[in-house]
């Protein structure tokens, strides 16, 4: 242990990462050298909790994975939110109408650009 480190950057405990006596916030924050000095650059603004700092792209993404199950998760949340349509005695419900919506609603994940770029059906 003479001086070697396991390359781990040493934390505040606090969530701050500590950078020859610079803070630096892991969510906000990145450490970078510029012409042999170490500097802290604050992000941009973080556009949802579930987005992450792509740092080869320079910018926030949601992961793919991340993203199917939040595009899943939201819809399967407009499925249930018209499960009351299927109901034999629902009242003035157009059941063809609403069934063709849910079809739809449950293609969703075939559509080109899935999950990133989603074309939501609109309720009868």
């Amino acid at each position: 242990m003479s001086g070697e480190t396991d390359g781990a950057l040493p934390t505040t405990g606090e969530g701050q990462t500590l950078v020859a006596g610079v803070r630096a916030d892991p969510v906000t924050d990145r450490v970078v050298v510029r012409e042999g000095v170490l500097q802290v650059e604050t992000l941009p603004p973080r556009p949802s909790m579930h987005h992450e700092f792509d740092f080869q792209a320079d910018t926030w993404k949601i992961p793919s994975e991340r993203a199917t199950f939040l595009a899943r998760l939201e819809r399967d949340r407009r499925l249930k939110a018209s499960d009351w349509t299927q109901l034999s005695d629902a009242p003035g419900v157009a059941r063809n109408e609403w069934q063709r919506y849910r079809q739809a609603l449950r293609d969703v994940p075939a559509q080109p650009g899935f999950p990133e770029h989603i074309e939501w059906p609109t309720p009868p």
